[in-house]
Order: C-alpha cells, then structure tokens, then sequence
C-alpha cells in the first residue's frame, strides 16, 4: 500500500502523518484511561504505568505561570514509563478520568514535578497522591518535530516522496571516480548473502535495506556494516524500535571492541550494560565531578527552603520578588504582610537565586561533558524515540541504522533519519508489522521498509536466504508462502530433531498419539482437535477448552521425554487462550505468550493453539498471515500444530499448510 496519491510534495506529507499521529495519540489516551478506570491501581504500578502513595508539595511556578506540584514517596519512586514531557493525571488515590491533566516537567529516582495550566486541585498537596500516565507525549511529540524538519528537495524528502533514486557507489557520477571499498571482515562466519548486504550497505550512497527473514541474522549483519562503516570512519548513529532490540545492538558491538554510547532512561536498559550508558559514563567522567557537587549544594539547600515559607500568591498580596526582598531589608509589616513572614519568603528567594546559579553552572558542564562523550563514541545508540531526545538535538550523524524498522511507524523511523546524510534499515515486512491502536490510523501498518521494498526491490536491498534456526520440514511453510522458495537451511540445522538435545529420550509403551506428539522423525505435527471457540462477554478475544486440554496433553508428553521447561513454548494468537493456559499450566517455566510476545524468539519445541473452531468457518484476526508466520517459525526442532482442521480449511493458506503437514486425529 503506498501513499495516497495526492501525498505528492513535502507539505501534503507531513499534513498527512501528522493527522495519523494524532489520531494515534488519541487513542492511546483512551486506552490509558480505559485501564486506569478498569485495572487496579497496584497492577498499573507494576506496569510502570502508575506510581501510587505520593505526597505532593507546591513547588511555586514555572515559565508561562505554570503551577509546578513537587512528588515525593517514602523512598526511591517504583520503575515506571512516566518520563520528562508525558502527559499525566494526579489524583487522590481512585481517578475517574476527569481530573485536570498535567505534565512531567523534571524527573529523578525519587521525586517527580508536574506542571499545570490550570491552578492544581487542592488534594495534590497531601499525602497519599496517585499520578498514572496518561499518554506518551514525548512519541508524538519527537515524531511531530521530525516530520517538519523536512524541507522540499532534500534527499531525504524525495526519497520519502519516491521522487528520487537512490544512488549506489557503481554508478558513475560524471567526473567521479567510483569509490572502492576493502572489506576486511569482523565477523568472519558470515555467509555470501550477508557479506554481499555488508558490501551493497557500504556502497549505498542514501539508502539500503537488509532483508532478514526468521533466523537469518539480520542484527547481526547490521552489526557487521556498523563495523565496517566505523572503519572509514563515520559519524554512526544506531537505533531500534524497542530497548531490547538496542540493547541487543550494544552486546553485539562491545564484542567486536567498539566503543558505544547508550542514550536513554537508565531504568530501562539492561544492567549488564551499564558502563555504556550515558549517565554512567557522566558519573564517571572526572569533569563531571563539580556538578554533581552542585547537585549536593542543590539538595541541601532544597531542605533549607523547607524551613522558610514559598511566596506564592496568596503569600505575596501583589508582591513581586524586588518587593519581597526590599521590604524584608526594611524590616516591618507591608500590605498587612508580617515582617518575620517577608523574612522568610526572601530567604526563600535567596535560597532559590543560589539554585539556579547552581542549576545554570550544572547545565554548563553538562553539556560540555555530553558533548566531549558523544565526541569520543564510535557509536551513538538508541531508541528511535530517544534519538530525538535534547542530548542529541544540536548532533548529525553521518550515517542512521534502524534495526527493527518493519516494527516502527514511518514516523518513528523519521525521529533518527533526519539527525543523518544516510540509512540502513534491517527488518522483514513479512512478520509483524508495528502496534496501531487507532482503527482510523492503520495506513501506519505500512512501514516505510515495506515502502521502499515494493518500490526499489532488489536494487537498495537484500535478501539474507541461509537461515539458522529451523529445521527444513519447519522451514518449508513459510519459506514457499512467504518468501518465494529462496530461503535455504543452513547444514548445522537442516535435519537437526530432539534426539541431539541433552537428556531427550523417546518414550516407550505409550499411546500412539504421545509417540506421535514427540516423534523426532515428524518436525512438524497437526493434532486435529473437534473443540469450540467460546468468546467471552465484552471481550474480543476467544479461547478453547478443547485445545487447551490438548496443549496440556501435549506438554506432558514432551516433558516425559525429559525436555526441559526453557526448550518449550506455547503461542496463541488470543490473549484469553494464553491466560487460561498460564492459570491451568501453572509455575511450569514454560513460556506461553501471544504471537507478539514471541516476535524475535525462538524454542527448541512450539506448540501452537489456533482456537478458532466454528460451523460457520470464522477465523477472525488468525487470517494476519505475518502473524502465521511468526508463530511458525519460532520452532527450532519441533512444531506442533493444534487447531481445527475443518474450520481452518476455510482459508487458502490454512489450506495449504494443512496439506504439508502431517495430520493426527
């Protein structure tokens, strides 16, 4: 699906992103409030998108006479979502949806500010304070300023208009010599078609892509061209959708000895790579040293502001801050105003004037510190979202990489793209695409990936075709449907089955069904089970005994042969089917998740339940055929299959994966 047809200049495109993103903003309000109205205060915390038990204090105005409230908890604030420019609800422990909003204006491990537009209703100021996200404004916020960074006839801007083709180092510009480039490799084990889109990524002069079907490697080819590009050298700046996807990138490139720096909330990267952070690499840094004193001095004198008294409105009587320092100077009474009471308000200015020298002093070495550290990396990593955060806004970068890009929203890819003169992206617009929640926004689902793909193919990209994950009977499926038979199996996994994995063993004198189940010889098993799905009342989601029951048979069996828990998952594509499922399996260790909790994972063994089962032959949201293919090629050594042959035979594809497989009755 490309862009319609009269998104044909710079500002028809961004007129029409930006109705996308706000029609997604909206909906993700509606959502947080439908899950602050319906779910537990205590679970939204643990989701990291509440904190509850609060005390709130005025801590006076801000720029444009926002009133800022100051949020303490008994000790350090619970790890959460809510960050620097979200948008929030403050309420006195039950919201309903109609409290005054507000939004993040500071935050730190143990206290927030919030600020409103409007005077904060007065439970804010007490004990006992819940604030719950509301929407992430920060997203959209850095979507929307990306998008109108675009000016018309930049390349970037033709690219994204499809005016432009994009230019590869072979074809000779008149009066250029073709530029060469030696590859010594990094990574030595990779094979022909991931050197060879190491080789084209280097060639590309705007843009490429790496095509990285289940289990070919696409990160780690990525990882080989930021390696090989680092040696030219370049300014490289690598992003992800997710934190796992650019925590992943960060493991891969300390490996290979380079020097990576980590932007984004500490709180949710992964501990083992710390050092790479940015806040790690300040606290450690020597310069940075005389501000965190200053932060001391800060702390200490917050405190004393504690004893004085704030000069707030009702506190001032139309004083300005020259008055209340003047007349505290005089001494005595002034607009009815006590004098100890002027004493105290001016001390508090006083105390307040010191912070900000402070503050500005801190902001000083700050950014010096930020920049010499951004200097020094050879690698600048984040989040898309965090690539458009303040500590890179006054940064280009030679060269952009997106990983996951088929799981980000053309907006989202945008944030990390305009900061750079080139883009690589790696993804597969065959599994998911990215989470829209907006019905009226779904032209979001077509990633800009896809986009170039339909419209360049094979002259800015390639295809990884070895795959090292399947074995070829598992393979086979998605390898025809999906990727036109050009996957090949790599030898070490061709034919690998249970027998090879420790501990396995096959059973004996048992049913022919439990032989079946695990029977090495057979990678890939449908169980054709009569059951019914069932919806429950105001839910969208279905599940189904019958399978469930099956699964669990299904589960013993494999674990009578001694497979352990970790080489087991469960997938279904309905939330109500994998909650069932948890309750019934229990602390098992087993994995069992929908087919999004499984996108980029992998098991030993996957046993899918489909659900669906009906006379009328519904199969509802299982006809995502890139949700299929996920869910089929998670498995490494053992696939089996539990559903309904009858109904799912309603479908072509179904149809023909059920043709392919062996079925069990």
């Amino acid at each position: 699906m490309a862009l319609p047809e009269h998104v044909d200049t710079v500002k028809r495109y961004q007129r029409y992103f930006k109705k996308l993103i706000e029609l997604e903003r909206r909906e993700e309000m509606d959502f947080h409030l439908n899950e602050i109205l319906s779910m537990p205060g205590k679970q939204r915390q643990k989701k990291g998108r509440a904190i509850l038990y609060l005390t709130g204090k005025n801590n006076g105005s801000g720029i444009g006479g926002v009133q800022l409230v100051r949020l303490t908890g008994i000790k350090e604030l619970p790890e959460t979502e809510i960050g620097i420019g979200d948008l929030v609800i403050l309420s006195s422990g039950q919201p309903n949806g109609e409290e005054p909003q507000a939004f993040v204006t500071e935050k730190s491990p143990f206290h927030l500010v919030v600020a409103y537009n409007v005077t904060p209703p007065p439970y804010v100021y007490r004990k006992g304070v819940r604030i719950d996200l509301f929407a992430n404004d920060v997203s959209f916020q850095r979507m929307l300023d990306a998008l109108f960074m675009l000016k018309p006839h930049q390349i970037i801007s033709d690219l994204l208009l499809l005016d432009r083709t994009p230019r590869m180092a072979d074809e000779q510009e008149e009066g250029k010599e073709v530029e060469q480039f030696s590859v010594k490799w990094h990574n030595r084990n990779l094979n022909p078609s991931q050197q060879q889109a190491v080789k084209k990524s280097l060639e590309a002069k705007d843009i490429f892509l790496i095509h990285g079907p289940p289990g070919t490697g696409k990160t780690t080819t990525l990882i080989e061209s930021i390696c090989q590009h680092r040696n030219i050298p370049l300014k490289l700046l690598a992003t992800g959708d997710s934190n796992t996807a650019v925590d992943n990138m960060v493991e891969k490139l300390l490996q290979y000895n380079v020097r990576v720096l980590r932007i984004g909330n500490p709180a949710r990267l992964n501990p083992k790579l710390a050092s790479t952070s940015l806040d790690h690499q300040l606290q450690e840094d020597i310069d940075y040293q005389q501000a965190i004193a200053f932060r001391e001095q800060i702390a200490g004198l917050r405190d004393k502001q504690h004893e004085y008294i704030i000069p707030s409105g009702p506190n001032r009587r139309g004083m300005s801050d020259q008055d209340i320092i003047k007349y505290a100077k005089r001494g005595g009474m002034h607009r009815g105003v006590h004098a100890t009471k002027i004493q105290k308000m001016a001390q508090w200015l006083h105390a307040q004037h010191k912070i900000n020298k402070l503050q500005e002093e801190i902001g000083i070495i700050e950014r010096r510190t930020i920049r010499k550290l951004i200097q020094n990396a050879e690698v600048v990593c984040a989040t898309n979202v965090s690539a458009g955060s303040d500590v890179l806004a006054d940064y280009r970068f030679d060269i952009a990489f997106i990983d996951e890009a088929t799981q980000s929203i053309e907006p989202s890819c945008l944030i990390p793209m305009v900061r750079a003169k080139k883009w690589i992206l790696a993804g597969d617009h065959k599994q998911l695409p990215p989470t829209v929640l907006s019905r009226e926004a779904q032209a979001l689902l077509h990633t800009l990936f896809e986009r170039w793909m339909e419209k360049y193919e094979d002259k800015i990209s390639q295809l990884l075709n070895i795959q090292y994950r399947m074995h070829d009977d598992i393979m086979r499926f998605s390898n025809e449907q999906f990727y036109k038979g050009r996957l090949l199996s790599a030898p070490s996994v061709k034919r690998h089955d249970l027998t090879q994995l420790s501990g396995f063993i096959r059973l004996e004198q048992t049913d022919n069904m439990t032989n079946a189940l695990t029977d090495p010889d057979k990678p890939v098993v449908f169980w054709n089970i009569e059951g019914q799905d069932r919806q429950i009342k105001d839910s969208f989601s279905y599940s189904n005994i019958s399978e469930q029951e099956a699964v669990l048979e299904a589960v013993k069996a494999l674990m009578g042969c001694r497979l352990f828990p970790e080489d087991i998952g469960i997938i279904s594509p309905y939330e109500q089917q994998v909650n069932q499922l948890k309750e019934k399996l229990g602390d098992t260790g087993i994995d069992i998740k929908t087919v999004d909790g499984f996108q980029g994972r992998e098991k030993e063994v996957i046993v899918i339940s489909f659900v669906r089962a009906n006379e009328s032959g519904q199969l509802g949201f299982l006809t995502d055929y890139r949700r299929l293919n996920v869910a089929l090629t998670r498995a490494k050594r053992k696939l089996i299959l539990i559903g309904n042959a009858p109904t799912l035979r309603n479908d072509a594809h179904y149809k023909k994966l059920l043709e392919r497989v062996t079925i069990l009755d």
